[in-house]
């Protein structure tokens, strides 16, 4: 993938493509700068376009392509299983890649390959899984913590609607036992030894989100080690159904929708940086 970068004393209009999976939402960038500044700004619903996270595509020595995940705080994630799934249809759709796509993201190269109208991610093996109990408002509760390409505690409740996901996500992250403070936060309810239900809070977002497809991941390797359930799952989450299958490498299978495409004028003052054009 060759690039040129345009002019910088004339910053051209930079046109930008909205896409969500499952009610998770992104502004899908071809930028190829290490120069973030104001970017995640965009992602407010009310001053900017309004999104979860930034992704910016770029190009890779080692893949077809690089994504970048900016999230709404400003911080950096290292991977993003529902965004991963929109960039691949990005990059077959619009720059004639696939059906089978190779992108660099921080948690390694992760090939995302096109099954119809779906999108399945080869998420990698999964890190640091282990279980513990959590006392929660004068309960106890059974919790796996699981690297999915991105930090998750895993908490298996009898009603996911009925808890404040908001304080358990703060509660949990003043644990002392976890690899990292910053987490990702799940609630899962067992609906039938192939399905769960999950609500995420997302880290970066530091928020609930309909949907996170490294959390769906998470919740599936978790419930198959502690609630001995299949390995192929459907996961209901807020924005939709997910399948993740853990029989060997977790595959996350799901859809990545185009919203709609727009353009970042010359006179914003959010992201004044150089565009990428690919050829």
């Amino acid at each position: 993938m060759n690039a040129t970068v345009s002019a910088e004393d004339e910053p051209p209009d930079i046109p930008f493509t909205k896409m969500q999976g499952c009610g998770n939402d992104f502004i899908i960038l071809e930028l190829n700068t290490d120069h973030y500044a104001n970017l995640h700004k965009l992602c407010d619903r009310h001053f900017g376009i309004g999104a979860d996270q930034v992704l910016l595509i770029q190009p890779s020595d080692v893949a077809d392509a690089k994504m970048v995940v900016l999230e709404r705080d400003g911080s950096q994630s290292d991977m993003c299983g529902n965004g991963i799934r929109c960039v691949a249809r990005y990059l077959i759709e619009r720059k004639g890649f696939g059906p089978n796509v190779r992108i660099e993201t921080r948690a390694g190269i992760k090939e995302v390959l096109r099954v119809e109208d779906l999108f399945q991610v080869d998420m990698g093996a999964p890190r640091n899984v282990f279980s513990f109990t959590f006392h929660f408002e004068g309960h106890e509760y059974d919790c796996v913590f699981v690297n999915s390409g991105e930090p998750h505690v895993v908490m298996f409740v009898p009603d996911v609607d009925q808890f404040n996901l908001h304080a358990c996500a703060a509660h949990i992250r003043t644990l002392q036992n976890l690899p990292e403070t910053r987490v990702n936060v799940n609630l899962v309810h067992v609906v039938n030894e192939t399905m769960i239900r999950i609500r995420t809070f997302e880290r970066g977002v530091e928020a609930e989100t309909l949907s996170c497809g490294t959390g769906a991941t998470a919740c599936t390797i978790a419930a198959v080690i502690a609630r001995n359930m299949q390995n192929t799952l459907t996961v209901i989450t807020r924005g939709g159904p997910l399948v993740v299958d853990c029989t060997q490498n977790p595959i996350l299978l799901g859809p990545a929708d185009i919203v709609f495409d727009g353009v970042i004028k010359k006179d914003r003052s959010a992201c004044n940086v150089p565009l990428i054009v690919f050829e």
